[in-house]
């Protein structure tokens, strides 16, 4: 059986057809604009950009255009001073230029949940990730009570107070405690007793 689908033309039939379609450029072809396919240099309406563009272009961009058509509005970032557009829709609910300024914004007391400054209550200020770290530095990222190194943990050791006193922050009552051990010793203070008590606490 033969194939089924069109016939191929032959070379003179494309010829032909390739002749027909130069004879019908430019005015010839009935769907001729008279020249407005034709690029030049244009100004911007909105920006007074020059650019190159078709005759009946009249912003330079997307951003100009939206500008122009009253579609977007200019708006400057309190945060950073930068100009950007938004929507028109939009001009009750976008302020900010980015999530980073719009995350800066409501740092601290600008915050509907701040709370006076204790965010870290009961811990003080000076518990943070530095001294923590140089904790389990101090005691080579083991458990001081089952002796398991972190890197067999997902995260990072815990740091405890061996008093209890969460202002005491003396590198003697520091002490690193995977996540088991801690949750263990809080229940059960006494088991710190196993811990070797001869340690280098040089921090």
């Amino acid at each position: 059986m033969g194939k089924i689908g069109l016939k191929r033309p032959d070379l003179a039939e494309r010829n032909k057809l390739a002749g027909l379609t130069g004879a019908l450029r430019g005015e010839n072809n009935p769907r001729y604009k008279h020249g407005n396919s034709i690029k030049e240099l244009k100004i911007c309406q909105t920006c007074r950009k020059k650019f190159i563009g078709y005759r009946s272009r009249k912003y330079c961009s997307k951003k100009c255009g939206g500008i122009g058509r009253e579609n977007h509005i200019l708006r400057t970032c309190p945060i950073c001073n930068k100009t950007f557009t938004i929507f028109k829709a939009n001009e009750r609910i976008v302020n900010f230029c980015s999530r980073s300024c719009l995350g800066k914004s409501r740092i601290g007391e600008k915050n509907s949940y701040w709370k006076g400054g204790f965010g870290k209550f009961p811990y003080p200020f000076n518990f943070n990730k530095e001294l923590k770290e140089l904790i389990r530095k101090r005691d080579n990222y083991k458990c001081q009570l089952c002796g398991v190194p972190q890197v067999e943990h997902i995260i990072k050791f815990s740091v405890h107070h061996i008093d209890h006193n969460k202002n005491n922050l003396n590198p003697e009552n520091l002490i690193s405690l995977c996540r088991n051990c801690h949750g263990r010793v809080n229940a059960h203070p006494e088991l710190l007793c196993e811990v070797n008590p001869v340690r280098d606490l040089k921090v």
